[in-house]
Formats: C-alpha cells, structure tokens, sequence
C-alpha cells in the first residue's frame, strides 16, 4: 500500500473543468483508490499526480502522473481505472502547471454556459 499526496484535474471536452487535491489509499497497476474531499462522478475523466514517495537515484523527486476514468465512488474516496502513466520529475508547482498534458487538448477551461453546468453536476 501507497501512501501519499496527490494532485488531480478533471476533464470534460479536452478542458480543465475542476482541480483538487488527495491522498492514496491503495495502487496497483489498473487502478487508484483514493481520498478526496470533493464529489467525483463515476465516467469522470481524470489526470492525477501522485508525490511518489521514493527518489530516483536518491535524489530526483518524482510524480506518477496517470490519466483514467472515475469508476465508482462512495463518500470520500474514489476509484480510479488507471488508462496511461508515466514518471514526471517533481516540479516546483506540481500538476496544475505541468507544460504538457497526458490528455494533449487538455486546457483550462473558460467561463461558458456548458462548464458552468458541468461544475453543477460535480
């Protein structure tokens, strides 16, 4: 079992629609449980950045950044079905000002009648 911090957005339409923050419970290599103070709709497609807890040759820090989809939820904690991931060097600023996306449109969304409605939904 994985301990530890993690960052997330969601994404609807190639756009960052919501952005949090959590902690693991439990990952394996398909899926994520998770805790999180927000609601997070099974079919949610997702981003997250977990603070990996070991260093690269002791020094370097990491993130496992992962993409997938919300599968179900209960209360706080989520589960996530794991679609891509990779090993990102831990930046200053973590996921939310990470250069290049693992959904490759995904930006930050603006302030339209649609994403208005979507946030109402979550």
């Amino acid at each position: 079992m994985i301990a530890a911090d993690l960052e997330y957005r969601v994404i609807c339409g190639h756009q960052v629609i919501q952005t949090g923050i959590g902690r693991t419970v439990n990952l394996s290599k398909s899926g994520l449980l998770f805790e999180s103070e927000q609601i997070l709709p099974a079919g949610t497609d997702m981003e997250v950045s977990v603070a990996w807890p070991v260093r690269f040759h002791d020094t370097v820090a990491l993130n496992l950044c992962l993409s997938g989809q919300v599968t179900w939820s209960s209360a706080e904690r989520h589960a996530l079905s794991i679609l891509r991931h990779e090993f990102c060097v831990r930046g200053r600023y973590g996921l939310s000002n990470r250069r290049l996306s693992l959904w490759p449109e995904a930006r930050p969304a603006k302030a339209t009648p649609r994403v208005a409605a979507i946030n109402a939904l979550l």
